[in-house]
């Protein structure tokens, strides 16, 4: 369990977690000849079942609020701290606001302090900092004097009941931390810490750098100062990392996470909101200073909805920034007056690859409130379904921190293999309703002989936010269209098989349904049919782009009503049992495995099926009519 601690400068912060840890979180000389902490301060707790308890000990201080907000990361449990003697003061609101805006839903109240204050003190500040908690049921108090320990074992004991409560949580996507602190240790190099925020992270694990996006390597790892092998989400650890990097190439609020992960963003879209006791409103385009993870940077507030967005007010909005970040939809963020005076608000991250000036409609003010959702699986049925959109799935997992291997489940896709259809093109896939398919097909058919240009308004206004080049692509991939230069043909009806090209397929066919199951290789062919293998591989060629054959393999063809069959075959399978293994389907056919496999792949590869593991599941029914009806 992670707890942070939250108060006013000289609230007794830092001697409370040194009893409850014994553990000087004030490390810097400075710290310690002031009485303050200036810097992120850590400390643990081993509770006697062996949970640990980490301490993120925060300054107090107006004057390093940013780097209290930097630590503040996958917080299980806020410790608001109020002396009994000063009461409420800016930073206790201040640092209450902040944990709030980063999602912390669970609080403990210590009033410190009690031995300078009579009780009707300690009961008039208890009231006060309660109020500010008020719509937090079961807040526990705890009132405390850290130097004679008393009440310290009352709220060890409750943190550690709490421990003992926290549910694991998951390990899901790809690994991802934002570094709050870079050090060097004489004969082991460079080390980053920071709390893993998702995935997991081992030694040996390759990783990447962002926004720099350098390549290194985890030499070892630590938690508690302990070595590890392995550290999950909500923990915190320190990397030990080699590479092509130096210390100074690293700075607070970069983050190490996996290398599919690495791409960064300029702007994001985001659900922003200001607090209610926000000192001024924010125009449209107001300068404001960002904190994302650990990082701090400049940025700019672009308003989707409203011109100006005035206290306790929630909207949609673009946040611009001067450099990239590394960012997931879901992510939390601060915003602060451009002066960092004042905090402001903040919001999560809805869209983290945004297009910086483009036109916000309606329709994409909608998109927005659907993808306000944690639910994947529920966005994604919401955007192809309801909003019609063309999705890319690989962005779409990107943005939401979804592994390859998660895609299935977390997505869902088989729920809708029969009104679900997915499209490959350049290594990317994309998922869209197939009804929606069917209409934007037949309407550009219709547009036939046109330019491009000259239909892209119209086409616009139809089919809102479809990508009109994306769609000419896959009607040409599928030979449903031809495009010159800048318009649009309907492919030419010649015939592509020569009158002695005709006689050869006439025997092929007659042979490859002779063969029934067991399809021959074009060598087996060729000796069959006494013709060279070269001839042969080209009309296999030539008929396949008739849809006549379906390429399986390389050197494998089978007949378009073979490909049929196989594929009722598949779909038996799956309405007995979910998902099927190659010896199912190998079984059920009546074939050898290595044409199994290979049928399976091509199945895969059209986006008939999809693989999950050792097993699969029919992804699109369709895509087997496309590849086979002439």
């Amino acid at each position: 369990m992670i707890v942070a601690t939250a108060g006013h400068v000289d609230h007794g912060k830092t001697l409370l977690v040194k009893t409850l840890t014994g553990m000087e979180t004030d490390r810097l000389e400075e710290e310690k000849r002031r009485g303050l902490s200036i810097n992120l301060g850590f400390a643990y707790r081993k509770s006697a079942d062996g949970n640990t308890i980490v301490f993120i000990d925060v300054p107090g201080h107006t004057r390093f609020i940013n780097n209290m907000i930097a630590g503040i990361n996958g917080i299980d449990l806020g410790m608001l701290v109020v002396a009994a003697d000063d009461g409420l003061m800016p930073q206790t609101l201040e640092h209450l606001n902040v944990l709030r805006l980063l999602g912390v839903a669970r609080f403990v109240l210590v009033i410190s302090k009690i031995d300078r204050v009579e009780q009707a003190r300690i009961e008039e500040v208890k009231t006060s900092a309660l109020n500010l908690l008020e719509d937090l049921p079961g807040v526990e108090v705890f009132e405390v004097n850290s130097l004679a320990q008393t009440g310290t074992n009352k709220l060890a004991q409750f943190l550690e009941t709490a421990a003992g409560n926290i549910h694991a949580k998951s390990s899901a996507g790809y690994f991802r931390m934002s570094v709050d602190r870079i050090f060097l240790i004489k004969g082991s190099g460079l080390v980053a810490t920071g709390t893993v925020i998702s995935g997991s992270v081992q030694e040996g694990d390759s990783l990447k750098i962002a926004p720099q996006d350098v390549s290194v390597r985890v030499r070892s790892l630590q938690m508690q100062e302990q070595g590890q092998s392995k550290a999950l989400t909500g923990q915190r650890c320190a990397l030990n990392i080699s590479g092509d990097i130096e210390k100074d190439d690293i700075e607070r609020g970069d983050w190490l996470v996996a290398k599919e992960l690495c791409e960064t963003t300029s702007c994001f879209e985001a659900q922003v909101s200001l607090l209610a006791n926000a000192p001024f409103a924010l125009k449209h385009m107001s300068p404001v200073k960002l904190y994302i993870g650990a990082k701090r940077l400049p940025a700019r507030l672009s308003l989707l909805e409203q011109k100006t967005l005035q206290a306790g007010q929630s909207t949609f909005a673009r946040i611009l920034l001067e450099r990239p970040v590394q960012a997931c939809h879901g992510d939390r963020f601060l915003l602060r007056d451009d002066s960092e005076n004042e905090t402001l608000g903040g919001g999560h991250v809805l869209e983290p690859f945004a297009q910086a000036g483009k036109r916000c409609k309606a329709a994409h003010l909608t998109k927005l409130s659907l993808m306000d959702d944690d639910d994947a699986a529920k966005v994604l049925e919401s955007l192809v379904f309801q909003q019609k959109q063309i999705v890319n799935i690989k962005r779409f997992c990107l943005s939401r921190n979804i592994r390859n291997d998660e895609e299935l489940a977390s997505l869902k896709l088989e729920k809708h293999r029969d009104d679900l259809l997915i499209l490959e093109q350049d290594d990317e896939r994309f998922a869209l309703a197939s009804d929606e398919w069917q209409s934007i097909t037949q309407y550009v058919l219709t547009q036939a002989d046109n330019k491009k240009e000259q239909i892209r308004v119209d086409f616009s206004k139809q089919f809102a936010g479809i990508d009109l080049d994306l769609v000419l692509r896959f009607m040409q991939q599928a030979d449903l269209i031809s495009l010159s230069k800048d318009k649009i043909n309907l492919p030419k009806k010649e015939k592509l098989l020569s009158v002695q090209e005709e006689l050869l397929w006439k025997k092929l066919e007659e042979y490859l349904q002779s063969c029934d199951k067991k399809v021959p290789v074009v060598g087996e062919i060729a000796e069959k049919l006494a013709c060279k293998p070269a001839e042969i591989l080209s009309l296999c060629k030539t008929a396949s782009k008739q849809k006549l054959l379906l390429c399986v393999a390389a050197n494998r063809y089978i007949l378009a009503k073979q490909a049929i069959l196989f594929a009722e075959e598949v779909v038996q399978l799956v309405e007995a049992k979910k998902e099927f293994s190659v010896a199912d389907f190998k079984n059920s056919v009546g074939i050898g495995r290595n044409f199994a496999v290979e049928v399976l792949e091509c199945f895969d590869k059209i986006g008939f099926t999809l693989r999950r593991g050792s097993g699969r599941v029919v992804l699109s029914q369709d895509r087997i009519r496309l590849m086979t009806e002439t």
